[in-house]
């Protein structure tokens, strides 16, 4: 029982030393030469590439449509839903209109259908509620129904009650 005691008091020293030793600034500090920055996955210097591009196999390399540079330049990201990049070497993904949508790594946006719409940068166009309708492809937004009226089961049109 004893020498568990001391084995756990030694594992939370240890423990504490490891958690100081990576929170410690001394690896954000770090100075690359002119030309390069940090990795900060991998902690080693890697060439300042051009915007729009990532150290990608050891060379900078342009990313390819519905991709953007990481942070550091890396990687070629996905576009997020809601978002896309039809251009190679693009630097930012660019939300969806309203009345479109988008999964993630979209070259394009995709047109709500009738009796759908979606606000700005939708990952999804979302059915009109009971009660509204839209006939038009690409809505942003359904239309109530007059009085007396509800919406028809594909949502666009109004039909009587």
């Amino acid at each position: 029982m004893n020498n568990f005691l001391i084995l756990s008091k030694n594992l939370i020293v240890i423990f504490s030393l490891l958690t100081w030793f990576l929170s410690c600034s001394s690896h954000s500090d770090m100075t690359c030469p002119t030309g390069e920055h940090l990795n900060h996955s991998s902690l080693v210097c890697v060439p300042d590439c051009s915007p729009g591009q990532s150290f990608l196999n050891g060379a900078c390399t342009l990313c390819q449509p519905a991709t953007v540079p990481n942070f550091d330049q890396t990687q070629c990201n996905s576009c997020q839903a809601g978002t896309f990049n039809n251009l190679v070497g693009a630097t930012s993904c660019l939300p969806c209109s309203p009345g479109a949508s988008s999964q993630s790594g979209a070259i394009t946006c995709t047109l709500c259908q009738p009796g759908s719409y979606s606000s700005t940068g939708a990952s999804s166009c979302k059915t009109c509620e009971m009660g509204t309708f839209t006939s038009n492809t690409g809505s942003a937004s359904c239309t109530p129904c007059p009085d007396g009226m509800t919406s028809s089961v594909d949502f666009t049109s109004c039909v009587n009650l």
